[in-house]
């Protein structure tokens, strides 16, 4: 019975330690990120910082094992949206004023990569959307055009977490909340051949 209940508590122990690495959510940290996001969805033509006071202009943090199909502005990929620790936290807003092209991640930043181990690689990459959408891929399941995503990175997440080293998104790039390069498929393009090929004979027959 001894030997029971200690495999049990192994075995919990070993799938609370499981997938718990974490990764801070933060696109600015002085002299370390300057990745700020713009936006030309209120702003057409030149690009401006993303201001929150629009509660509509959203962005999550994507990750997993490294791998992973990073998301397009046309697709989700295969990375999962991560939340905060205690599960609460998953898309966030902007900040306004100065803060203008900053994610408002508040006092809790910190996101739980759950297929990737503390000391272990994740591949992670933040996206962003205009709408009221609760993740990424809900946007463009509605065909929402206007969204935008970084560069996708692969970061060694910390040893454990009282480990003092945290992993930060070094070399995340700045991006754009605009319109999305949808290309048409191949019927579509059928389908306007076929019309200038009607359009031309109407003509001659003029």
């Amino acid at each position: 019975m001894k030997k029971l209940l200690a495999l049990a508590l192994m075995g919990s122990l070993s799938l609370t330690a499981f997938g718990q690495g974490q990764v801070i959510f933060k696109n600015f940290i002085s002299g370390v990120i300057n990745a700020k996001i713009t936006e030309t969805h209120t702003t057409p033509g030149t690009p401006t910082l993303v201001d929150g006071s629009d509660p509509l202009f959203r962005a999550a943090l994507l990750g997993g094992a490294v791998g992973g199909t990073a998301a397009t502005t046309t697709s989700a990929g295969t990375l999962a949206m991560l939340s905060s620790p205690d599960g609460t936290a998953t898309y966030v807003g902007f900040r306004t004023g100065g803060a203008a092209g900053l994610l408002n991640v508040g006092s809790e930043s910190a996101r739980v990569v759950t297929d990737v181990n503390w000391g272990g690689q994740a591949m992670v990459q933040v996206v962003a959307w205009y709408g009221n959408y609760t993740s990424y891929a809900d946007a463009l399941a509605a065909g929402d055009t206007f969204v935008g995503v970084s560069n996708p990175l692969t970061l060694t997440l910390p040893s454990g977490p009282t480990d003092p080293n945290v992993a930060n998104l070094v070399g995340l790039q700045a991006f754009n909340i605009g319109p999305s390069s949808i290309i048409p498929e191949p019927t579509t393009f059928a389908l306007a051949g076929l019309g200038a090929a009607a359009l031309l004979i109407f003509r001659r027959r003029k």
